[in-house]
C-alpha cells in the first residue's frame, strides 16, 4: 500500500479503472526497445511534456517526493480506516512515513535511513531487522516498491526510459471521456526481487493527463490505479486524488486525497531517521 504501515492498520472520477534488506534498489534504467511502436513512443513523450507544462525536462532531478494525504482504506478485518499520513521517499532505498489515526490520534512512524529499518510507536523504536520485525519489514518493503512506481507516474520523464516494447492499445471511452492507452514492459521490485511486468498507462485524449495505470507483474494479481482531480503543483500536472484496486475488486482498496505534494525535493539521510 502506498501509505499504509503495519500497526495503523464525477466526470474524471468515472475514468475507467484502468526490507531480507529494506534497501530496495530501483529497477534498472533501460532505453526503449527498438520494437516499440513509434506512435506509442511519441504519445508518451507528448504526455511527459504536458505533465511538466512544456518546460524543459530535468534529467538530474532525483526520483523523490514528499506527500501529505488523507487516506482511506479497508483493513484485513473489513473495517474502513481513515488516516492522516505523510511520506518522504528518495530512490534508491530511502523511505519515511508518519501516520496518524483520525479515530484516536495515535501516531506511528516507520522508515529506512540507509542503516537500519525501524518502526516507532509512542516513545518506543523497534528495529525491524531483529527477530519479530519480519511482518513490519515486509510491509515497509511493499510501501517502498509501490511508492517508487507512483513517484515515477508523477515524473513521466523518469518513468519513460524504464519502459520497453511500447505499443498503443485501443482507446477506452466512458462517461464522455476518451483515454489513449500505452502498453509497455518494465522491471519492478516485488518483495526485494526483480520481476518483469507489463503496464498500461491511460491518458486523457484532450489534456493528456495520466488518468490511470494497470500494473501486471508476472504471476501476481494486477494493481489498478486511478488518478483524478488534476491540478498544477510546482509546475507539474499532478492528481489530487488517487485510488488503488486489487484486480477484480468492485471498490477501491485505498483512496488518497493529496493535501501536499512535492516532486524531487532535496532530502538528507537524517530526514529518514526515527523521530526523537
Amino acid at each position: 500500500m502506498l501509505l499504509a504501515i503495519t500497526g495503523v492498520a464525477a466526470a474524471q472520477d468515472a475514468t475507467p479503472k484502468p526490507v531480507e534488506a529494506p534497501a530496495v534498489p530501483s529497477a534498472p534504467v533501460v532505453a526503449p526497445a527498438s520494437a516499440s511502436d513509434p506512435a506509442a513512443v511519441a504519445l508518451l513523450a507528448k504526455a511527459a511534456v504536458a505533465q511538466r507544462g512544456g518546460g524543459t525536462a530535468s534529467g538530474d532531478a532525483p526520483l523523490a517526493l514528499r506527500v501529505k494525504v488523507r487516506l482511506q482504506y479497508r483493513s484485513p478485518q473489513g473495517d474502513d480506516v481513515a488516516v492522516e499520513a505523510e511520506r518522504r521517499f528518495r530512490a534508491p532505498d530511502r523511505i519515511w512515513t508518519r501516520a496518524k489515526s483520525s479515530f484516536d490520534g495515535a501516531e506511528t512512524w516507520s522508515g529506512y535511513d540507509g542503516k537500519r529499518p525501524w518502526l516507532r510507536s509512542g516513545k518506543n523504536v523497534r528495529w525491524l531487522d531483529e527477530p519479530g520485525g519480519e511482518a513490519d519489514w515486509k510491509q515497509l518493503q511493499q510501501d517502498f516498491e509501490l511508492t517508487e512506481l507512483l513517484t515515477g507516474a508523477f515524473q513521466l520523464d523518469r518513468l519513460a526510459p524504464r519502459l520497453t516494447e511500447l505499443n498503443l492499445l485501443p482507446d477506452v471511452s466512458a462517461h464522455a471521456i476518451t483515454a489513449r492507452v500505452v502498453e509497455g514492459k518494465l522491471t519492478v521490485m516485488r518483495e526485494g526481487q526483480s520481476k518483469p511486468a507489463r503496464v498500461w498507462l491511460y491518458f486523457d485524449e484532450k489534456e493528456l493527463h495520466l488518468m490511470g495505470a494497470r500494473l501486471m507483474p508476472d504471476g501476481e494479481e494486477a494493481i489498478q490505479v486511478c488518478f483524478t482531480k488534476h491540478e498544477r503543483n510546482g509546475g507539474l500536472d499532478v492528481p489530487g486524488k488517487v485510488e488503488l484496486w486489487a484486480d477484480g475488486e468492485a471498490n477501491p482498496r485505498q483512496t488518497l486525497y493529496i493535501v501536499l505534494l512535492e516532486v524531487a525535493p532535496v532530502f538528507s539521510d537524517a530526514d529518514f531517521a526515527p523521530p526523537r
